[in-house]
């Protein structure tokens, strides 16, 4: 365990070009709950508080970045980019930047089953990682590994939310063209709360067009209105 933690802080040092003053946390921060349960004798927690710290320093650090590069865009804008920026899909392909799969620890179970690849491990333990950096180093460090991983997602992140808000895009053709807006009605809700997953519909006054499913209600939903969104051009809604 330690030696996987020491080549990842080695790995984040060289890319970073930082010094990391402390690493215990880092170890924690890469053990899924899967590792844990399957190992009670190491007496160890999983990254799970971790993850949940993480998620709120991310967004500090990613509303300051938004708040200063685009000064006069208003709040619910900032928050849409920001949104397309903090989900799972985004921070596991930021994760895939850093090979943060090849270093987390993982059950036998769900490493035969590639949980090294699951955008929700991946995303988890970005935040994760993320959190022990702040806790153990500080909130500049931090701010490093975030801008080293989503910068280039910074700087477009109003064509992002153009070219990926699918679901706004949608419901401003159903205005325009059937004068009402489309409704999402969730069909199914399995799994565990860690890895749950959603199917959807968007219906138009009534009559469904199209269904998808996903990891949260809004990956769902954004699937359902860009299979919606393809139908409208080839004149299927009417």
């Amino acid at each position: 365990m330690k030696l996987r933690a020491r080549s990842f802080v080695s790995y984040l040092e060289r890319v970073l070009q930082v010094t990391i003053l402390s690493e215990g946390l880092l170890e924690n921060a890469l053990m899924h709950s899967s590792y844990v349960n399957e190992n009670p004798a190491h007496q160890t927690t999983n990254n799970e508080r971790l993850e949940f710290l993480g998620d709120a320093v991310l967004g500090i650090i990613i509303s300051e970045k938004l708040y200063e590069k685009f000064p006069d865009h208003r709040e619910g804008k900032l928050s849409k980019y920001r949104s397309a920026l903090v989900n799972e899909k985004s921070l596991a392909e930021c994760a895939q930047k850093i090979d943060l799969g090849e270093y987390v620890l993982l059950g036998k179970g769900e490493a035969s089953t590639g949980g090294k690849e699951k955008p929700s491990i991946l995303s988890d333990t970005y935040e994760a990682v993320l959190a022990a950096l702040y806790l153990e180093n500080g909130l500049e460090l931090s701010r490093k590994f975030v801008l080293y991983t989503m910068g280039d997602r910074i700087e477009c992140a109003d064509v992002r939310v153009k070219k990926h808000d699918h679901k706004t895009r949608f419901q401003e053709w159903a205005q325009r063209n059937m004068k009402t807006i489309p409704e999402y009605i969730v069909l199914s809700e399995d799994g565990p709360d860690h890895d749950k997953v959603f199917e959807i519909c968007v219906k138009i006054r009534g009559k469904e067009y199209a269904r998808a499913k996903g990891s949260s209600k809004k990956e769902s939903e954004q699937s359902c209105a860009k299979i919606a969104l393809g139908m409208a051009r080839k004149g299927m809604i009417s």
